[in-house]
């Protein structure tokens, strides 16, 4: 348990009372228990919910960190397209418990999936140190 700990960087709440750690800290304590078992694939269900923008970004770079560092797979349900834009390398897009498409995350998620899938008109745009997001512009009629 404790490389578990030093992988999610929480040595020093070993002893604490998990309900009594922050939201973020629950989290990682939650992802630290995970590492515990040694499973080489990593199931997530929105690992950045009830976190603020600053604990998600450290969540997802966290993730991204023990996916490389310590090789595992890790699976993720994001309902937040620029997080998985920014921090996954595959997608499966799914609507109405169908897949819809798969692929490279980057080839994945267009301006004319969200408007097939979500019905949301978006622009993808290129930020200035060449990562793309999605800008949701309005619904589709």
């Amino acid at each position: 348990m404790e490389k578990a700990l030093h992988a999610v960087r929480l040595e020093d709440k070993a002893d604490a009372v998990v309900q009594q750690l922050s939201g973020g800290e629950q989290q990682r304590v939650w992802l630290a228990m995970l590492l515990a078992q040694r499973s080489s694939i990593l199931y997530l269900d929105e690992p950045t919910t009830y976190l603020d923008m600053r604990h998600q970004l450290h969540m997802m770079r966290l993730l991204n960190h023990i996916n490389e560092k310590l090789g595992l797979t890790i699976v993720v349900v994001l309902h937040d397209m620029n997080q998985a834009l920014q921090y996954t390398q595959q997608a499966i897009v799914m609507k109405d418990g169908e897949i819809v498409c798969t692929g490279r995350t980057a080839d994945v998620l267009t301006p004319d999936l969200m408007r097939r899938v979500f019905g949301v008109q978006a622009e993808l745009v290129q930020m200035s140190d060449g990562r793309r997001a999605l800008i949701p512009l309005g619904l589709e009629r």
